[in-house]
C-alpha cells in the first residue's frame, strides 16, 4: 500500500497511512505544543485508558507527505478495525459524544481546550471510542465561548435528539454530511414539544431562527473576535456550557427500539433447543482452530455467535444491517473486556468510501477484503439471494474475498419456513438454489472441512477453508 494523506483540514498538521502504520505531521509552530500534550500526565492518563491511541515522536522521511514544511511526526498506535460514525448505533454515537465532553472538561481542568468536536474525532475499535484527533486540543486562553459548540451541536446533540423524536438512525446523516445535520435542516423535522423544549431549543430551534439575523450582522460587522476574558471567569462559563451539553446529551439516552430481529434469537421457532446446542458445539469446533485470530461475523443479529468466538479470545467484528440488534449487541458487551467490534451496515450495500475524491475514509470492502481468518454467515445466504436477487456466484466470491483462511456458512433449504416466509408468493422460483449448486460453487476456491445437517432438516452447518492460489 502506498502512502495516502488522510486528512488536511487542520493547518497545525495533517494524519498519514503508510502501510500499517498512521503517522501524524506536525507542522512548524504547533510543535512546541504537541510536545507538550504529550508530555502531560492528564493525557498520558487517558492514553493509559485506552480513549486516546498510544502516541510517541519517530523519525519519518516521505517525499509527498511534508510539501516542504517544517514537521515532526508523531506515529500513533493503528486502531483493529475502527468503525466510522456512519457505521455506528445511536448508542455507539451517544458514548462518542460522552467521551467527547468528559475529555473537553478534563483538558479545561488542566489549562487546555477542545478547539472542535466532529464526531469523525472518535472512532470505534474493539468495541470501545476512542479520540483519535490529537491536535484538536491546544493551550486555553481566556475565552468564554467554546469554539467546538456549534459543531458539537451538529455531530452529536441534533442527530441524537432526531433518533429520540423520530426515530432516525444517526448513522444515516453521516453518509450525507461530514458535519451531520445544520439547525436549519432539522427544525423541519422535529415535532413542536421536541422544537421548543430542551434540548432541541437551544440546539435547534433557537439557533434556525436567528440564522438569518445573524448572518445579516456578520454582513454588515465582518468577522468578530471573541473578546479577552477573566481566565477564571471563562473557565467557570465553559465548564458550565459542558456540563449543560452533558445534561442534554443524557437526556437523549438511546433506548434500544423494537424491531423483527432483535427480539429474534427468543422468537425463532425453526429451531428446536437440539438444533441450537448442535450448531453451538458445531461453531466452537471450528472456531477452536488456532489459526483464525480475527473473525468477520456477517449477519450477526444480536451477537450470539460472536460471543461465542470472542469467549475464545478471538477478535471479532460484527455486522448486521438493522440497528437496532447491533445495538442490544453493542448495549450488552459495552463496559466488559469483550472483544467484539459491533458495526451496522448491509453486507449487499456496503458503506463506501467517503470524503474529498473518496480519499479520507476506505469503503468497507477496501478495509475488509482479505482481512480476517475466519468469515462467520449464519441464516445469510438466503437473504442475499432474495431479497438482493444476488446470485450465488457472486455470493461465494464476497465470502472469499473477505476470509483468508476458514470460512464457517449455513445453507438453508427452500423447504425451510424461515426461507419460505421470506421468499413470500416468490417461492417457486427459487428451485435453482440448492445445496448441491452451494457446495459445487464453494468448492471451485474452498475445501470443505466438514459439515452437519441439523435435526430440523432444513440447515447445514460447513466448515470451508480457502484454497492456496499457487504463485504466478
Amino acid at each position: 500500500m502506498s502512502a495516502q494523506r488522510l486528512s488536511w483540514r487542520d493547518p497545525s498538521g495533517f494524519v498519514f497511512r503508510d502501510g500499517q502504520r498512521i503517522l501524524r505531521a506536525v507542522v512548524g509552530d504547533s510543535i512546541p505544543t504537541a510536545t507538550n500534550l504529550l508530555n502531560a500526565d492528564w493525557f498520558q492518563s487517558h492514553i493509559q485508558a485506552g480513549r486516546i491511541p498510544a502516541s510517541r515522536w519517530v523519525e519519518y522521511v516521505s517525499a509527498a507527505s511534508a510539501d516542504g514544511a517544517n514537521v515532526r511526526w508523531i506515529e500513533h498506535e493503528c486502531l483493529s478495525f475502527p468503525a466510522y460514525p456512519h457505521e455506528i448505533s445511536a448508542l455507539q454515537l451517544y458514548d462518542a459524544a460522552k467521551l467527547t465532553l468528559a475529555l473537553a472538561l478534563d483538558a479545561l481542568d488542566h489549562d487546555w481546550v477542545l478547539k472542535d468536536a466532529s464526531a469523525w474525532n472518535v472512532l470505534f475499535d474493539h468495541g470501545r471510542p476512542v479520540f483519535c484527533d490529537l491536535l484538536s486540543f491546544e493551550p486555553f486562553t481566556p475565552c468564554a465561548t467554546w469554539m467546538a459548540y456549534a459543531q458539537f451541536q451538529r455531530c452529536f446533540t441534533i442527530p441524537l435528539l432526531l433518533y429520540k423524536v423520530a426515530h432516525i438512525a444517526p448513522r444515516t446523516w453521516f453518509l450525507l454530511d461530514r458535519e451531520c445535520l445544520s439547525p436549519e435542516a432539522a427544525r423541519g423535522l422535529l415535532p413542536a414539544r421536541a422544537a421548543w423544549t430542551q434540548p432541541g431549543l437551544e440546539a435547534v430551534t433557537l439557533p434556525a431562527l436567528l440564522s438569518k439575523r445573524g448572518q445579516r450582522q456578520r454582513e454588515a460587522s465582518g468577522p468578530r473576535v471573541p473578546a479577552a476574558a477573566n481566565a477564571g471567569h471563562a473557565k467557570y462559563v465553559l465548564r458550565a456550557t459542558l456540563r449543560r451539553l452533558a445534561g442534554h446529551v443524557d437526556a437523549l439516552t438511546p433506548a434500544t427500539p423494537k424491531s423483527p430481529w432483535v427480539e429474534y434469537p427468543s422468537s425463532r421457532q425453526h429451531y428446536d433447543s437440539e438444533d441450537l446446542r448442535q450448531k453451538a458445539t458445531f461453531v466452537l469446533d471450528a472456531l477452536a482452530d488456532r489459526a483464525i485470530r480475527s473473525v468477520l461475523d456477517l449477519g450477526c443479529n444480536t451477537g450470539e455467535y460472536s460471543a461465542l468466538a470472542a469467549d475464545l479470545g478471538k477478535c471479532v467484528v460484527a455486522v448486521d444491517s438493522d440497528d437496532a440488534s447491533i445495538q442490544r449487541l453493542y448495549e450488552r458487551q459495552r463496559g466488559t473486556s469483550t472483544d467484539i467490534s459491533p458495526m451496522v451496515l448491509n453486507i449487499a450495500r456496503p458503506p463506501p468510501a467517503l470524503g474529498w475524491m473518496n480519499a479520507e475514509t476506505a469503503s468497507f470492502m477496501e478495509r475488509a477484503t482479505a482481512r480476517f481468518d475466519c468469515v462467520m454467515a449464519f441464516g445469510l445466504i438466503h437473504h442475499l439471494a432474495i431479497t438482493e436477487r444476488a446470485p450465488l456466484a457472486l455470493i461465494v466470491e464476497l465470502l472469499q474475498r473477505l476470509t483468508t483462511g476458514s470460512l464457517i456458512v449455513e445453507w438453508v433449504e427452500r423447504e425451510d419456513p424461515r426461507f419460505k416466509q421470506l421468499a413470500g408468493p416468490n417461492w417457486l422460483p427459487y428451485q435453482s438454489l440448492t445445496r448441491q449448486s452451494f457446495e459445487l460453487l464453494l468448492s471451485e476456491c474452498f475445501t470443505l472441512q466438514s459439515s452437519l445437517t441439523l435435526p430440523c432438516g432444513t440447515r447445514t452447518l460447513y466448515r470451508w477453508k480457502l484454497k492456496l492460489i499457487p504463485a504466478a
